[in-house]
């Protein structure tokens, strides 16, 4: 299989999160990019999402204040 990479775009929702990158990690594939756009999720959500990357070599990078789909977007490209 390829290499790919997998986008993951939240806010907010750090369940649902931590679901999804569950997923991604159960997949089979030995050299897969995880990128993981925060659209400026409130401050308190911020450990909820760290902890879920945790079990991941990834870190967070966040967008410093909510902009929306259209810079999400961009920040994937």
């Amino acid at each position: 299989m390829g290499l790919f990479s997998i986008i993951i775009a939240t806010r907010n929702r750090p369940r649902l999160f931590a679901e999804a990158l569950a997923s991604v990690l159960v997949q089979k594939g030995d050299s897969n990019e995880i990128i993981v756009v925060n659209d400026g999720s409130d401050d308190a959500h911020l450990g909820e999402y760290q902890d879920a990357l945790n079990a991941t070599r990834d870190q967070l990078s966040s967008i410093p204040c909510r902009s929306g789909r259209t810079a999400t977007a961009k920040v994937m490209h």
